[in-house]
């Protein structure tokens, strides 16, 4: 797609800002959204329509004698952001239709999309927010990724922010949402209903701290009263930014209410960015809280952006206990691009079986040059571990490849790329490994800002 162009100065900024946003996000589970994205990229659309072929030498992904097979993937990619006065909206898809040419697998849609709308019904005073999260997630957690092991799920959640002055530095928010989490298959449909109050005091032009309180109450579609819980939260909030750092920290205690249980425990979302230099930052994060699948996906989304990869999240909406930790860096200068990110998560369930309790550990880089003005190369690669606790269920992901992409026309490319899977679990039949060719040609139109 077509990037915007900024000089030096304005990548610090923007670098600055995204990280910010990233990292606040990543540590407000429960309020991640879209618009919290950088100021300098307000205003754009960036669309393209993409088309190609895959060829596979493992299309079943079975452990031996592997089947070689091709489909057929046809999709669009849209970046879209606008600000007014009285509406800001956030539009991200990365979405594909793909078709097995041999009829190994049904047609279907891969990837997904992710949009945030607030509507300023009276300026800085009350508004309405709109959110949808579109995606897949693995039916079955301990299975390799395939389309018969995988899943739509959607996550949408709108409600009113009313906020009231009480002097200079000081500010009430009352906010109240409703929220439903769907399935496919798994008959795990909920919907929420969330009251939330914020006292705000705005300690000076950089820094800010609140006391929050927030109860939540979900409801199951499907699995009757017993599975009904409720959330609360009570926390304050710091925020600052100083000199090249930016700090958010909020810390403070909350409870689950169940049918047979009342767990109840800390709640820490802390996380640290630093601006190493105009062209890179580092970002540490950490925290604790109880969340739901529905809003670790969405998080997701808004943190790490919308693909057509299939989201490690367990397809479940039962609460659990989420401890995390993550460092990240990246680095964007002229014609290369650097960046590497490290995600340690413990989930631990509260009130289904513990066979779902696990330990996630996912590290990432890339490396991208622009070899001359009309190509690209970039260099990527990804592992991730799980280990499930009761089972002692274990299982090793890596993915690397390549990719040449050759703009032989202001809005036409072609990308040539090259994927490698390898998987290793303890149990045996979910093993694979597996070599991928693609070639794909997009139409990407000038963007506007």
């Amino acid at each position: 797609m077509q990037c915007l162009r900024r000089g030096p100065s304005g990548r610090a900024v923007l670098l600055l800002s995204a990280a910010l946003a990233s990292a606040c996000t990543a540590v407000r589970a429960q309020e991640a959204t879209l618009l919290d994205g950088p100021k300098a990229d307000e205003d754009k659309l960036e669309f393209s329509l993409t088309a190609g072929a895959i060829e596979s030498d493992n299309i079943n992904r079975t452990p031996t004698d592997g089947e070689h097979g091709a489909l057929s993937r046809a999709g669009i990619l849209l970046d879209f952001a606008q600000s007014t006065r009285r509406l800001k909206a956030k539009v991200k898809t990365d979405a594909q239709y793909e078709h097995y040419l041999d009829g190994k697998f049904d047609d279907g849609v891969v990837g997904g999309g992710a949009a945030d709308v607030r509507a300023d019904l009276i300026p800085e005073r009350l508004s309405w927010s709109v959110a949808d999260n579109f995606g897949q997630v693995t039916v079955d957690p301990f299975g390799a990724t395939t389309p018969d092991n995988r899943e739509n799920i959607n996550y949408f959640s709108t409600g009113p922010d009313v906020v009231f002055g009480a002097g200079a530095a000081n500010s009430v928010r009352l906010s109240g949402r409703y929220s439903n989490t769907q399935y496919e298959t798994t008959p795990d449909d909920s919907q929420q209903y969330s009251a939330m109050m914020a006292l705000l005091h705005r300690l000076s032009g950089a820094s800010q701290l609140s006391l929050n309180v927030r109860g939540d109450t979900t409801n199951f579609k499907d699995r009757g009263n017993d599975a009904d819980y409720d959330r609360y939260q009570a926390y304050v909030r710091y925020e600052a930014r100083i000199a090249r750092t930016l700090l958010s920290a909020d810390v403070g205690y909350t409870r689950l209410n169940q049918q047979d249980d009342n767990p109840s425990g800390e709640l820490v979302r802390l996380s640290a960015t630093h601006q190493l230099s105009p062209s890179s930052s580092l970002t540490i994060a950490a925290g604790t809280q109880f969340t739901s699948s529905g809003e670790l996906f969405r998080n997701g989304q808004v943190t790490q952006g919308v693909s057509i990869d299939t989201s490690s999240v367990v397809g479940r909406s039962e609460p659990f206990r989420s401890r995390t930790g993550s460092v990240s860096y990246e680095f964007r200068r002229n014609r290369t691009g650097f960046g590497t990110e490290v995600l340690i998560s413990k989930e631990t369930y509260e009130n289904v079986s513990s066979l779902l309790d696990r330990t996630l550990t996912d590290g990432s880089a890339y490396f991208s040059r622009k070899l001359t003005p009309a190509l690209d190369m970039r260099v990527f690669g990804r592992f991730e571990r799980e280990k499930f606790a009761e089972t002692s269920f274990k299982d090793d992901e890596f993915e690397y490849g390549a990719s040449l992409e050759w703009r032989f026309a202001r809005t036409i490319s072609l990308r040539l790329q090259y994927d490698r899977f390898d998987r290793n679990s303890t149990d045996n039949p979910t093993e694979y490994t597996e070599n991928r060719a693609s070639l794909f040609l997009t139409w990407s139109p000038t963007g506007r800002t």
